[in-house]
Formats: C-alpha cells, structure tokens, sequence
C-alpha cells in the first residue's frame, strides 16, 4: 500500500507492558516461526510505514520517559521524542501522525490498518475503531504530546481517558476478530487455533 501523499506516518508498537497474566513476555511469544514484536513490526511496513518505534523498556528500544506509566506513558515518550518540549516546531504541509498498534493482537489484518489509516488522513483527525482503544491513528503534534503526558503523569492512566480528552474521532467496521487481545495463555491459545482454521 503506499500512503496518502499528504501523510506522514510513523508506526509505533507498545510492548513494554509486564505481561503479568501471560506469564512470559508477550512480545517474544511466536506465531508461524515469527515474534509478535517482529510480526507487529513486519504488518506496520506492510501498511506502507517505513519508520517504526519500539516502546520498550530495554536497550535499543525506546523506553518509558515516566517509568509504570503504561500505553499512554509510551505514547507520550514517542512524542516527547519525535517532539521535545525544549523546541520550537515549525508548521509543515505534511500531516504527521502515529500509527499505534499494541504487540498483543495477533489477529489484526492490513486491511483493517488501512481502513484507519485512509480514514484519519481524510478527516485530518486522531482515529480509532468505536468501542477500541487500539489500534489508534493519532496526530503527532505538541497539544496530543502534552494531554498524554498530563495523563501519563496522573493516576489514571488508560488510553480511553486519552482519546476522550482529545475528542478523537471513531468510525465503525462489522468485524471484531481484528481486536482479539490476548492477555493470558488461555486467550494466546484461542487466537493461534482462530489463525489457523
């Protein structure tokens, strides 16, 4: 796929969670020969992304500005990254925004990525599908990088307090296989028997 000309897209994949109720590392779980870190990586570029963060607490990966902060905390560190506070940002004619995909969706298809990726560039507004956190196509811009870290900072840090503080738009789609998370051996075993039947 190759993207809208207007956009500029970075991918980014939150996989610093504990991975407490899994039991191992969710990241490095395999599906046909492949980690979820490697194959959240590999459907990113396959959407057309040719710049992708790691949020992951671990060298060689971009690791949480505000420690135990959860997926808003890594959504605000590639901000503060890609936006640092100490500088001045000139406007550009591009559309810059992020492409956030969790490392825990072994389901999650190209096109259901394309769908929001087509959509949030045509409405110039931070996306998701109703009803789901993630994946989410978000602005990258100084107001989006300084409500997530008012909310990285706080006590209650969800992505849904996110998306609602930054009125982000949502368009509906008939399927819900795509956002099948898996937190805990029993719903990884699901998914993997959903991938190949």
């Amino acid at each position: 796929m190759s993207l809208p000309s207007h956009l500029n897209l970075i991918g980014v994949v939150l996989a610093g969670g504990k991975s407490t109720r899994m039991g191992t590392d969710k990241a490095q779980l395999k599906v046909q020969g492949k980690t979820m870190l490697d194959r959240t990586i590999d459907l990113l570029k396959e959407v057309g992304v040719k710049d992708v963060i790691v949020c992951r607490n671990e060298a060689g990966y971009l690791a949480d500005k505000y420690p135990n902060s959860g997926p808003v905390g890594g959504i605000h560190s590639v901000l503060e990254h890609l936006l640092p506070s100490s500088k001045r940002h000139l406007p550009t004619k591009k559309l810059k925004a992020l492409l956030i995909l969790p490392v825990d969706m072994p389901l999650l298809s190209k096109s259901i990525l394309e769908d929001l990726i087509n959509c949030g560039a045509e409405m110039y507004s931070s996306l998701r599908f109703k009803d789901q956190p993630l994946p989410l196509f978000l602005l990258a811009n100084e107001e989006v990088r300084d409500c997530a870290k008012l909310i990285a900072k706080s006590d209650k840090r969800s992505i849904k307090r996110l998306v609602n503080c930054l009125s982000c738009a949502s368009i509906t789609t008939e399927q819900q296989q795509p956002f099948f998370n898996t937190n805990d051996p029993l719903q990884w075993q699901d998914a993997i028997e959903q991938l190949t039947t």
